[in-house]
C-alpha cells in the first residue's frame, strides 16, 4: 500500500509538532487519535519509525505510555529547517518503500542522529573513546551493540580516531551506500564524494593516516571486488562493485579537523567548494578561472578573509553579490 502525499505530509507535521512541544500531553493524545484513525496513518508513521531507528515500535504505543514514545522521538530541539523540508520529505514518504534507500538523502539526513549544517564542524566523543569529527553538511547514525560498532554515514565527511582505552574488541566500521570501511587501530577519514543534489553520492573516498582500514564494497559478493586493506598513508575510492587504484593519502583530508584547508595543486573551483562549506555565504568564480591550480593553507574559521587574501595574491576582483528581497543570498564571486 502506497502512502498518499496528503497523509505523508500529515505524518511529517505530527513529527514536527511533537518535536516542538515535548511536554504537551494533549498533543500526544491527539497524535494517538490521528494514528489510530486510519491504517494509512499508521503506515506513514511506521515509515518514519523505520527510517529513524529509535522510533521502532512507536506505532503500537498506547496513550498511557505516550511519554516513552515522546522520549524516543525527541532527540534535539526543532529548528526552522525541519519545517522547510517537510514538503519534500512528504514527497519521499509518499513514494513508497523506496524512500528508505540511501538514494533519498533528504529524508535520511533530516532524521539522522547527528547532523551538521553548512559552516558547522562538530566533534563527538563516543563511549569507547572513539572521536568523530563531523565536517559541515554531514549526517550520520550511530549503532553500537554487543557485536559491533557501526557509523552509518549518510552525507558529508567524518574523521575517525578509534579509541583504545577500553580495550573494546568489537569491530568498528563506517558504512556508506558503497560499502564498509573497517578500522584496524586507526585514524582515517571517510568522505561521500560531492555530487549533484538530485543524485546519490557517486562513491566513497577513504584516506588512512594511521593504522589500516579494510574496505569491502557493498556488492563485493557478486563481483571481483574482493575486500582489501589500505595501509597508513594510502587512500582509495570505493564504488559498490569496485575500488579505484590506491594513491598517497591526501593530507588535506587530515587537516580540516584542525581548522585548515590544505590545498596541493587544487583547482580553484574545487578550493572554493571546499572552503564554501565553512562559510555562511556562497563562493564562486568566473568560468575562465575554474581550472586555475593553487597550493597553500587556508583558515576554515575565516573563509571571507581567506577569499580576499587569495584575490590579492592572484590579482583578482571580489564581487560581493546579494540577491533577493525577503531571503537574501550572498555570493563572493572571483573575477
Amino acid at each position: 500500500m502506497t502512502t498518499s502525499h496528503a497523509v505523508a505530509e500529515q505524518a511529517i507535521q505530527w513529527l514536527l509538532a511533537l518535536q516542538e512541544n515535548p511536554g504537551s500531553a494533549s498533543l500526544l493524545r491527539e497524535w494517538q487519535a490521528w494514528h489510530d484513525a486510519n491504517p494509512a496513518h499508521a503506515q506513514a508513521w511506521q515509515r518514519i519509525a523505520t527510517l529513524h531507528g529509535r522510533l521502532q515500535g512507536i506505532q503500537h504505543t498506547a496513550p498511557a505510555s505516550a511519554g516513552a514514545a515522546r522520549n524516543a522521538l525527541l532527540t534535539r530541539p526543532a529548528n526552522p529547517r525541519r519545517r522547510a523540508m517537510a514538503g519534500s520529505l512528504a514527497l519521499l514518504l509518499s513514494g513508497g518503500l523506496s524512500w528508505l534507500a540511501y538514494d533519498n538523502q533528504p529524508g535520511q539526513r533530516l532524521l539522522a542522529q547527528e547532523r551538521t549544517r553548512k559552516g558547522e564542524q562538530r566533534q563527538r566523543h563516543l563511549e569507547d573513546d572513539t572521536t568523530l569529527t563531523l565536517a559541515p553538511d554531514t549526517a550520520l547514525n550511530i549503532h553500537y551493540d554487543d557485536q559491533m560498532r557501526v557509523i552509518d554515514l549518510l552525507a558529508g565527511e567524518i574523521f575517525v580516531e578509534t579509541g583504545h582505552a577500553t580495550g573494546d574488541l568489537r569491530p568498528f566500521m563506517v558504512r556508506t551506500r558503497h560499502g564498509l570501511a573497517q578500522a584496524l587501530g586507526t585514524r582515517y577519514s571517510v568522505r561521500l564524494l560531492p555530487s549533484a543534489a538530485t543524485t546519490p553520492p557517486p562513491a566513497t573516498q577513504v584516506s588512512v593516516f594511521e593504522g589500516r582500514v579494510r574496505l569491502q564494497a557493498s556488492q563485493a559478493d557478486n563481483t571481483s571486488a574482493q575486500p582489501y586493506i589500505l595501509e597508513s598513508g594510502e587512500q582509495s575510492v570505493m564504488h559498490p562493485d569496485r575500488y579505484d587504484l590506491r594513491q598517497p593519502a591526501d593530507a588535506g583530508r587530515a587537516s580540516w579537523p584542525d581548522g585548515i584547508l590544505l590545498a596541493r595543486d587544487m583547482r580553484l573551483a574545487d578550493l572554493l567548494r571546499e572552503l564554501g562549506a565553512y562559510a555562511p555565504f556562497e563562493l564562486d568564480c568566473a568560468p575562465a578561472l575554474a581550472d586555475l591550480r593553487l597550493s597553500g593553507s587556508y583558515p576554515l574559521a575565516a573563509p571571507e578573509d581567506a577569499i580576499y587574501s587569495l584575490a590579492r595574491m592572484l590579482h583578482l576582483r571580489v564581487e560581493d553579490q546579494r540577491r533577493g528581497l525577503i531571503w537574501t543570498t550572498r555570493t563572493l564571486y572571483l573575477s
